[in-house]
Parts: structure tokens; C-alpha cells; sequence
């Protein structure tokens, strides 16, 4: 009897372990959503408030226009890829949300670097923000993955 205890009590806490991981996953998981969003909209301000929707620009400009516009592509393919993984319906493993988050990361590091190059410094505004939510969903997805394998729902 004792045995059926602690099994039931061993089964329980695993539960609510599993539970509270799925909860900060999906917590990090929106907080990287809002700020990919956040980064969205920063690029498509900055395309109007520099005029550059615009046909006619100085060769100058038109390189900037590119950085900025490749930007919000890949921002627009993170956010479709983070809403999937939020996404009620949507199953996935564990591995392949650390490939998908660390795509999310490549898309954010080479959005910056364009940026850097044409000397956009306010784009270090997100690099703070988004680039640590996704550090935090890297390592929380890593960290549990030893806890709960197979299928994430």
C-alpha cells in the first residue's frame, strides 16, 4: 500500500513539474513573440519615417532600403514560426523548438548586423530585448528537454 503511495505521489509531482514547464515555455515563448513584433513594427517605422517607400532613391539609400526591408521578412518568418509554436493545435518536439528558436535568433542577429553595417544605431534597442527572450527560450527548452521528451503540446 505504501509502495502505491509514493508511486501515485511520484507520478503527481512529475505532473506538476511538467505542467510548470510547459507554462514557462509558453510565458518565454510569448514574451520572444511581443518583442519579434516589437522589432517588426520598429523596421516598418523606420522605412516610413526615413521615406523610404519611395521608388526614388539615391543608390545610397536604396542599400539601406534593402537592409531594412530583408529585416522585416525575417522578422515576419519569426513571428509566423513563434505563433505556430503557440499555437493551441500545434505539436512539435523539444528538438525541434530549439531549431526553430535558434532560427529566430539567427533571423534577429542578421537583421542587426545589416542594420550595424548601415549604421542604424537604434536598432540596439532591440537587440537587448529580443535577443534575451531568446536566450531565455533557448535555455529553458535545453535546460528541460533531459525532463520531458517526445512530443510538446
Amino acid at each position: 500500500m505504501a509502495t502505491y503511495a509514493t508511486t501515485t505521489t511520484l507520478f503527481l509531482l512529475l505532473g506538476m513539474a511538467t505542467t510548470t514547464l510547459c507554462l514557462q515555455e509558453k510565458g518565454v515563448l510569448k514574451m520572444a513573440q511581443n518583442h519579434v513584433s516589437e522589432a517588426k513594427n520598429w523596421v516598418a517605422n523606420a522605412l516610413t519615417l526615413h521615406g523610404f517607400e519611395s521608388l526614388s532613391l539615391s543608390l545610397s539609400h536604396q542599400t539601406s532600403v534593402v537592409a531594412l526591408r530583408d529585416c522585416s521578412k525575417l522578422y515576419e518568418e519569426s513571428e509566423c514560426r513563434l505563433s505556430h509554436m503557440m499555437s493551441q493545435n500545434s505539436t512539435y518536439t523539444r528538438e525541434d523548438a530549439l531549431t526553430w528558436i535558434s532560427a529566430v535568433m539567427t533571423n534577429h542577429r542578421t537583421c542587426l548586423d545589416g542594420l550595424q553595417e548601415k549604421g542604424y544605431v537604434e536598432a540596439q534597442i532591440l537587440e537587448r530585448n529580443l535577443t534575451m527572450s531568446l536566450k531565455q527560450a533557448l535555455m529553458l527548452y535545453s535546460r528541460n528537454r533531459v525532463i520531458a521528451k517526445g512530443k510538446y503540446n
